[in-house]
């Protein structure tokens, strides 16, 4: 049989395509840079880093500096930057807000004022300069200068009773207070002036922003989504899952889409995707993997509507031969990879750099 030749350049353009058809969300040139906190069996926070989508994770920081303290929050920046939030643990304690501007090599404990009981309960970084953060107790404070200095911010307008998470975007600051009665406490002036914004019914336990317009909570007293679209002025029920216990942690992929990881009662927990469609109906889809059975998730970051992150930690009564906490990783928002990280870590909140939370 004779052969044909092919012309070089058609070669080139075959393999060109190749090449860019094999290419993954972990090639080189898509890496996320990534921080996840959480601690360990004695009851010391935890901080780990990956620099390649999850790949690998390793622990950053000096520990021993941290022995009794929750890891509460991460907040990634950059893939130099960002901000952690230490709570008091089981001994009461001031804690601390933590910072890297090195990528993690190091970890400064950055001077916060003194008082603040339950230490701090959420951090959120918006730039190399600017974070916001608040205590359990409902003391906000802010930094425009790299944490060198955090001034507490008055709202006596809107008190806050047990802050469980937080957000911030541009000049807007959003605040779940949990407490019986709390509320979404929310600025949109950066600090001066603060309002009270309630949902239907219920006590948030998560607030995040996809913009100013449109955010997303959860409750206190069931495994429910809330949105407002018109900055806070009305909150709306989405759609109730059902299930056990409450969503620990949610993260707005668009306007109409949303994560959610519930907590299971503390013994099993699943991930939930929800979508409002144009007509305004709500759809939930329980997305868990298998690997997910026994583990009560606490944390999810997300890039859109099919690249998430979700960390957990194992739930009660515990399985001996599991690791004390996962991180899960999704590229496509239904099949999920098992990453390998430190075994010895009760995962709690995970930030990626670009990404919604």
């Amino acid at each position: 049989m004779k052969k044909v030749a092919v012309p070089f350049l058609v070669v080139m353009m075959v393999i060109f395509i190749t090449i860019s058809c094999g290419k993954t969300n972990d090639d080189p040139v898509t890496q996320h840079v990534g921080w996840a906190i959480g601690k360990d069996a004695t009851d010391t926070a935890v901080i780990v880093h990956t620099a390649d989508s999850g790949l690998t994770w390793q622990v950053q920081g000096d520990s021993s500096a941290w022995t009794g303290l929750d890891g509460n929050d991460i907040s990634a920046v950059d893939d130099q930057t960002a901000w952690a939030a230490l709570g008091s643990g089981p001994v009461e304690t001031q804690g601390s807000i933590l910072h890297t501007t090195d990528g993690g090599a190091t970890w400064v404990t950055q001077t916060i004022p003194a008082g603040l009981a339950g230490g701090i309960k959420g951090v959120k970084g918006l730039s190399r300069n600017e974070a916001w953060a608040a205590s359990l107790g409902g003391t906000i404070l802010h930094t425009t200068d790299g944490g060198a200095t955090w001034n507490v911010v008055p709202h006596p307008a809107a008190p806050i009773t047990q802050v469980n998470r937080m957000d911030a975007l541009g000049t807007n600051v959003w605040i779940a207070d949990a407490a019986a009665s709390g509320a979404v406490v929310h600025t949109s002036d950066g600090g001066l002036t603060w309002r009270v914004e309630r949902l239907p019914n219920d006590y948030p336990l998560t607030v995040h922003a996809f913009s100013p317009l449109a955010i997303w909570s959860s409750g206190v007293l069931g495994a429910i989504f809330y949105r407002t679209v018109n900055g806070g002025d009305q909150w709306n029920q989405i759609i109730a899952v059902g299930g056990f216990d409450h969503l620990d942690d949610v993260c707005a992929a668009t306007a109409d889409d949303v994560w959610g990881v519930q907590n299971g009662d503390g013994v099993s927990g699943p991930i939930w995707r929800v979508h409002v469609a144009a007509d305004g109906t709500p759809e939930a889809k329980n997305v868990s993997p298998p690997e997910l059975t026994g583990y009560t998730p606490g944390g999810v970051t997300c890039l859109d509507t099919h690249m998430a992150w979700v960390v957990a930690q194992k739930g009660v009564p515990p399985d001996p031969t599991k690791p004390l906490g996962i991180i899960l990783h999704t590229v496509d928002g239904e099949h999920w990879v098992q990453q390998t990280a430190p075994a010895q870590v009760r995962y709690w909140k995970v930030s990626f750099v670009g990404a919604r939370r």
